[in-house]
């Protein structure tokens, strides 16, 4: 499946965001159900001009628009199961080494 025969870009639609051709629903929102645990039979049952075709699109759309760079975690894995993180400079760092660099 090539998701170019479903999702568009169109400046006149949605403010520009990727949407499923013929439609305004953009290809975040399908994301966002999907994540929110909603199945494709959940999704086409509530928006009944989707096709599961278009949602498996949306899925292809992200995944090869999506910057391909892992992310760079700092200090050891076992804050990552905390909320003791906090994001600077676009690096996510323990709370701790952030009060070390800023002095």
């Amino acid at each position: 499946m090539d998701w170019r025969e479903r999702i568009i870009i169109d400046p006149n639609i949605a403010v520009g965001k990727p949407t499923v051709q013929g439609t305004r629903i953009a290809v975040s929102f399908v994301l966002y159900l999907m994540a929110g645990g909603s199945t494709e039979n959940d999704i086409v049952k509530y928006y009944p001009q989707l096709k599961v075709e278009d949602i498996r699109a949306c899925c292809l759309y992200a995944s090869e628009n999506l910057p391909r760079q892992k992310p760079h975690w700092y200090g050891g894995n076992d804050f990552l199961e905390s909320d003791e993180w906090e994001v600077v400079a676009e690096r996510k760092l323990p709370a701790q080494e952030i009060v070390t660099q800023q002095g």
